[in-house]
């Protein structure tokens, strides 16, 4: 008898666990967080100095590419003057010049996702760390971003009007 009761008490205690568990449902909300990061003032502002980098680079870019053209027109007018060494070492010039430019342009592309990742890691990490703030102020279990949805239930929660309070825009 005592073997009964001990095995009801038991079966009682996990029928009131699972039950407990069923209870805590997920708490799910999204946001499109690319819209959220574009939408921040630290954004345009980022924007704007990556844009100066570019002209920069373009500027730089745009100067070689004028000498080079110079170069290029100057042994086409003269070419027939020049001895066969002469020829050869304007050839190898424009050539040169030519190489110079091709490497600025990659490297200049490298600089700028280096210095585009820079201006944008620390506005990414301010968004995440805002959203992770308002999940966790509000009880969410789970925030998906809503451009990766295939299905949104209508009352599904959109986090994207706290969040943009909670960062003041």
């Amino acid at each position: 008898m005592k073997g009964l009761i001990r095995l009801a008490v038991v079966v009682a205690v996990m029928v009131a666990g699972i039950s407990s568990v069923s209870a805590q449902q997920a708490k799910i909300g999204y946001i499109r967080f690319d819209e959220l990061v574009t939408s921040m003032p630290e954004y345009k502002t980022a924007g704007e100095e990556f844009e100066k980098k570019v002209q920069e680079i373009e500027t730089q870019r745009t100067k070689m590419q004028e000498e080079w053209s110079a170069a290029v027109k100057e042994y086409e007018e003269k070419a027939g003057t020049f001895t066969q060494i002469v020829r050869q070492a304007k050839e190898q010039e424009i050539m040169q010049m030519q190489q110079r430019i091709q490497n600025f342009v990659e490297l200049a592309q490298q600089e700028l996702k280096s210095v585009n990742e820079q201006l944008m890691a620390p506005i990414y990490e301010k968004a995440k760390t805002t959203v992770d703030e308002v999940a966790k102020a509000n009880g969410y279990t789970y925030v998906f971003d809503a451009s990766a949805l295939i299905y949104m239930a209508p009352d599904a929660s959109d986090l994207m009007p706290l969040v943009k309070s909670k960062l003041g825009i």
